[in-house]
């Protein structure tokens, strides 16, 4: 019995031994993975959402705002990777996969240069960088999880008065609602204001309304100069704000790693009005003389000082003056009750003369610091200024409704309801607005996490 329990159990350890023997051969990793970097040579961007195939296989991948992509569980051997991305032209390599190990394969993808031309059978197009904003703006919409438009800043030229609303009226299901010649607040797909959340990095931004306690975001306070692109979200997704009915729009600041050289831009003007080219001062808008040719000027300086550490700083001033004065006649038909034939008269007047300075001034640095290799911090701070002098001078003149005469070119009002005014105001509105904000993002081969805060 003895022997019987011996020979159970020596059978028993070889059937264990064999099992633990196929298990380790068959956890053998067959597989490896590959991971790098894409960027657009000819501005030296790094691309966002480039898609990133194994050929033969269904592996895919999309880079990060940085250009970064990564793909596990590649076959070993020779792989083929292409790249794609909406615009430039698809770029592929030949990569050596070794088992368990991780290649790495940077590719440099290049649009047509400002000079050269492409030739589409009878259309002949030729590249500018409007041509490669537009590429990124359409490869993020391609690949986007909801509804959204997205264009870069940089889209249709420069913005005079570096005014975000002036830029979003160009874009698709946007209204714009001005104040005077001032583009103030937005409403998307015909809903009201109020229900437009504006968000800059994902964080939603404070605004300070002008005609009492509402939701109502008023753009005067922020600037463009500082964004790299716009993204207008017309259904919602999750993590945003449920009260954006409307739609939101998100502001993406520029970022150092998404350049692989250093880039300087700035720029000088002049704004002025056709009707107030002096370059002395003149009378209004307050009781003091002013200049209503007002210079103005902005800069953004973005250097990638290594992979791993990064800078981007930018500044804007811009002063404006407009005259803001018009005439407004009411006219009434004086209609014949019996005869119906009508003998119109001028029955009142309205001159207004509101001349108005507006300032319009922001700052931003922010640093980027990859402290380890898959994951990044973005520490930033934006301050926002804008000032509105506005002299109000309004001139009136009622005749009444019963003139004791009225000729074609002559009305005479009666004492007791003719009345002439003239009223006088002014108005000064400003505001300052600070935003530090910072951004978490760790992009590893199975968690991906983005945290921030403003």
């Amino acid at each position: 019995m003895n022997k019987l329990r011996l020979l159970a159990a020596l059978v028993c350890s070889a059937l264990a031994v064999l099992v633990t023997l196929t298990s380790s051969a068959s956890a053998q990793p067959t597989t490896g993975s590959i991971e790098g970097r894409i960027q657009n040579v000819t501005r030296g961007d790094y691309l966002n959402n480039v898609r990133v195939t194994i050929e033969g296989t269904n592996l895919t991948a999309l880079t990060n705002e940085y250009g970064e992509y990564q793909i596990a569980n590649v076959p070993a051997g020779e792989a083929k990777v292409t790249a794609f991305y909406t615009g430039l032209p698809s770029v592929s390599a030949t990569v050596q996969i070794s088992v368990g190990q991780r290649a790495v394969k940077d590719f440099e993808m290049k649009g047509a240069a400002p000079s050269d031309v492409v030739q589409l059978a009878a259309f002949t197009v030729s590249s500018s960088r409007e041509m490669s904003q537009a590429s990124l703006a359409t490869n993020e919409q391609r690949f986007a999880p909801n509804i959204k438009t997205v264009l870069s800043a940089d889209e249709f030229g420069e913005q005079s008065e570096n005014n975000v609303a002036e830029f979003l009226k160009l874009m698709p299901s946007v209204s714009i609602d001005y104040v005077e010649q001032d583009a103030r607040n937005v409403s998307l797909r015909g809903m009201p204001a109020h229900s437009t959340i504006v968000t800059a990095n994902g964080n939603q931004l404070a605004s300070a309304a002008s005609g009492g306690a509402n939701r109502v975001f008023e753009f005067e306070q922020v600037s463009i100069n500082e964004i790299a692109r716009i993204e207008v979200n017309k259904s919602l997704m999750p993590d945003m704000p449920a009260e954006g009915i409307g739609g939101t729009i998100n502001l993406i600041s520029k970022s150092a790693f998404e350049r692989s050289r250093p880039e300087v831009r700035y720029r000088t003007y002049l704004n002025f009005n056709t009707r107030a080219m002096d370059l002395g001062k003149t009378p209004g808008p307050y009781r003091e003389e002013r200049y209503k040719v007002r210079p103005s000027f902005d800069f953004t300086y973005i250097n990638p000082i290594s992979r791993n550490f990064g800078f981007t700083v930018s500044g804007a001033s811009s002063h404006k003056f407009n005259p803001q004065y018009f005439a407004d006649p009411t006219w009434n038909l004086n209609r014949n009750s019996a005869t119906r034939e009508e003998n119109p008269y001028m029955s009142g007047f309205l001159m207004l003369d509101a001349p108005k300075i507006t300032l319009r001034a922001n700052g931003r640095v922010s640093f980027d610091w990859r402290f380890a290799p898959r994951d990044v911090v973005t520490i930033g701070y934006s301050q926002q200024y804008y000032r509105a002098e506005i002299g109000n001078r309004r001139w009136t003149l009622q005749t009444g409704t019963t003139p004791t005469t009225i000729t074609p070119d002559y009305v005479q009002g009666r004492v007791s309801q003719g009345t002439v005014g003239f009223t006088n105001s002014m108005n000064d509105k400003s505001g300052t607005t600070w935003t530090p904000d910072f951004k978490y993002t760790h992009n590893g081969p199975i968690w991906k996490i983005e945290a921030g805060g403003a």
